[in-house]
Formats: C-alpha cells, structure tokens, sequence
C-alpha cells in the first residue's frame, strides 16, 4: 500500500486487482456459471464504508490517489458488482452475494467462517441474492453501494475498459 501504480495492462494496480480480475474472470466464465445455477461470492471489506468512495469518472484514482482510498472503492466495487451481476443474472439461475471476512488477529483461516456460510447457505433462504454480510447477517456499509445506476455504470466502463460486450 504505497504509491500508486499502474499495471502492464494499463490499470491502476488496485483497481485491477480488486475490482477488474474478479470481473473479469466472471464474465468469462457465465458460460459455465448460468447452467449450473451458480452462486457468485465476492469478498469485500468494511474498507468500503471507511475509506471508499467511487469516482465513475476517476475509476483509477488518477485525481486523488490514496492507498487506502483506493482499497476502499475496490471493496466498494465489489459489492456494486455483485448487486449488478444478481440485478443482470439473478432470473438465469446466478444468485451473488459479497461479504466482508471479518478481522484476521492469529487464527489461520478464520476469515473463513462467512464464506463457509454463503457457501454452504441457500440463496433465498439463509441468504439473499444481491446482499452484502457480515458476521452472517445483512450489514450496511458505503452508501454508494446501494446505488443502482452507479453499479450498471461500473459494470458497463468495466466491461468497456476490458473490450468485452456490456
């Protein structure tokens, strides 16, 4: 978490990969992920509350770089995106939903636990697709991330920066 840097793609390294690579690799697989009734878990952040705040316009912080801002939009932009891909593919069978881990002190793999818990959870039963947990239960955070038109605008310059079809 130091300067800003920008990747051999052309991306700002954090940007690319907290927001870009899960969209990425997601999109590519919707092939597999659609007939199979997929559920899609992305991990997020209480970062996204703290230090968050998405520029659509500035998605690589070229105007106002932090480290911690720029963890804070990509943890922000997971859960757009995954509020984007239930609203896009929640009728075809995808349910989604992003949770922060929680604070890892010592014990190896205890940021496990909510992961195990969407995961081994029925979407619509134990959870609901589109929703952001923590600690196994909805939580709120960053205002932002219950922007609707900021989730499709993300998914459509994300997908734009990536050359893939919106």
């Amino acid at each position: 978490m130091g300067a800003r840097e920008v990747t051999k793609d052309g991306f700002e390294k954090t940007f690319q990969m907290n927001h870009l690579a899960a969209f990425l690799l997601t999109r590519l697989l919707m092939p597999i992920l659609i007939p199979s009734r997929a559920k899609v878990l992305q991990t997020s952040s209480i970062a996204a509350q703290r230090y968050g705040h998405v520029d659509i316009d500035d998605l690589q912080n070229e105007k106002s770089y932090t480290p911690q801002k720029a963890y804070g939009d990509g943890k922000c932009e997971n859960i757009l995106f995954t509020r984007e891909l239930h609203r896009r593919f929640h009728d075809q069978g995808i349910s989604a939903a992003a949770f922060h881990p929680g604070v890892v002190a010592t014990n190896f793999a205890s940021d496990t636990e909510p992961l195990i818990w969407l995961a081994e959870g029925t979407p619509g039963r134990t959870w609901q697709s589109g929703g952001y947990y923590e600690k196994n239960k909805p939580a709120k955070t960053n205002a932002q991330a219950d922007d609707t038109r900021l989730a499709q605008q993300l998914w459509d310059r994300s997908a734009a920066m990536l050359n893939l079809e919106v």
